[in-house]
């Protein structure tokens, strides 16, 4: 049809309440109406923080760099707009939203794995700002990034289109690791389920249309029996002196999370002058957020830790 060039073309947008359930934040998703016609949804690809986004007024606050992006999503609308009036040709809003798509980004079939990966890293460290995820679940991620170069190394190469990934090469790369690697079926299977995430991510990109490995089996090993230590083990342990500086850190970190109860990325963060107050019995307690929880925890400070 001829568009009527006197009425404004609208760009509402909003997030997915799918997509911020669990984490707190995510894609920005936009369509475009003119002239009673509307166009399919589409992602802006710009993340933002839910807390954040102003859906009455669609403006992000507190977020310059996020911002700017939104301005940028909508000036390139109005551009592509504005070439199809030049044209004096009839267009729909769907013409407007696929050239945006297809000149914002790199075709989906050039797109590699490990650079795409890295991406993925860049949103999952971006995540772990406000906390949404631990330092310690991004470092196993990177742990996870190295492992799957070396294993494209080990085939000869340095990437592969992210196309090429499906349930064989998931499969050769988790044999790999079992066998090459010499390691367990569950830090393999965990190394199938980040790349599985990385594909996820690039269906919320609009990268690919379907995650190939939907239907992988993830069989997990159930965890071995824990041995606990005795006290007159956890006793040596506390009086080993060790020749590395780095082993003593170590150890002592251990000999504290036996005598608080507290997980590793706890202790991690752990703070003596912040995280220690005075109780009603007087006695010196530990109070602070647990990373995995995010709830406030209060424990006994004992004198051996």
């Amino acid at each position: 049809y001829q568009p009527n060039y006197f009425l404004t073309m609208k760009l509402p947008f909003w997030i997915r309440k799918k997509c911020h359930q669990y984490t707190g934040s995510g894609p920005l998703y936009c369509y475009i109406t003119l002239n009673g016609e509307r166009s399919k949804d589409f992602s802006a690809r710009i993340v933002i923080d839910l807390q954040k986004w102003n859906a009455k007024k669609q403006i992000i606050n507190d977020n310059d760099y996020a911002s700017n992006q939104l301005a940028k999503v909508k000036n390139d609308l109005f551009k592509i707009e504005a070439y199809y009036i030049e044209k004096d040709q009839p267009f729909s809003v769907n013409d407007i939203k696929d050239t945006f798509i297809k000149y914002r980004g790199v075709p989906t079939e050039k797109i590699k794995l490990i650079s795409f990966f890295k991406k993925f890293l860049s949103y999952q460290t971006y995540l772990s700002q406000p906390g949404i995820k631990t330092e310690p679940t991004v470092t196993s991620m990177r742990v996870r990034f190295h492992k799957l170069k070396n294993f494209l190394k080990h085939r000869k190469t340095e990437d592969i289109l992210l196309k090429e990934v499906n349930i064989k090469f998931a499969n050769r790369f988790y044999k790999w690791i079992l066998i090459e690697e010499q390691l367990t079926n569950n830090y393999a299977m965990k190394n199938i389920r980040i790349l599985k995430q990385v594909l996820d991510y690039a269906i919320s990109e609009e990268k690919l249309q379907h995650n190939p490995l939907q239907t992988f089996k993830f069989r997990f090993d159930k965890p071995k029996s824990i041995s606990y230590l005795y006290p007159n083990e956890l006793k040596a342990l506390e009086k080993h002196k060790f020749a590395q500086t780095r082993l003593q850190q170590v150890a002592d970190l251990f000999v504290f999370e036996c005598y608080t109860g507290l997980a590793y990325s706890d202790a991690m963060h752990f703070n003596y002058n912040l995280n220690i107050r005075k109780g009603p019995d007087k006695r010196h307690w530990i109070e602070l957020h647990r990373q995995k929880s995010d709830q406030i925890t209060l424990l006994p400070l004992i004198r051996k830790a």
